[in-house]
């Protein structure tokens, strides 16, 4: 099935951008959370959610084939949406360290390229990666992870 095809290469791309996050600064990240509360939140809810996302919700799909009047394939405007949101993200990160490398910036708020925008590019960008994740797995058990990520920044 093509849309299986395109979940992988969407894994390998999200990996990728991953270890860039984690390991493509000074200081990693992620490695430990710093209080127990945010430990909680990470490794004991938020990763157990996104992996049920990932294998429960690829059962049943129920959005249709085609969109916004029978036009637009699901899976076109899905591959769209996360490579885009992943690249927009991806490129922020990548453009915040080269800068934050620089001596005269240390200590300093990055508020150049995407940040410029809005106060947080990457989470801008991972709410469009993960809705086109959701549009190619087709179902509106997957749709429930970006309108949990839209709710949690209007709160």
């Amino acid at each position: 099935h093509g849309d299986k095809l395109l979940l992988v290469f969407f894994t390998l791309f999200t990996m990728l951008k991953f270890l860039t996050e984690i390991w493509g600064q000074e200081t990693a990240t992620w490695t430990c959370p710093n209080s127990p509360f945010l430990f909680l939140l990470v490794y004991i809810i938020g990763l157990p959610s996104v992996g049920y996302t990932y294998v429960i919700c690829m059962s049943n799909p129920n959005i249709p084939d085609l969109l916004f009047f029978d036009t637009i394939p699901r899976d076109l405007l899905g591959a769209i949406l996360f490579f885009g949101g992943t690249i927009y993200s991806w490129s922020y990160e990548l453009l915040r360290f080269k800068w934050k490398k620089e001596r005269q910036n240390k200590g300093m708020l990055h508020t150049m390229h995407h940040a410029k925008f809005h106060i947080h590019p990457n989470y801008f960008g991972d709410l469009f990666t993960y809705s086109g994740w959701a549009l190619v797995l087709g179902t509106t058990c997957a749709l429930s992870l970006p309108i949990a990520m839209l709710w949690m920044f209007l709160i």
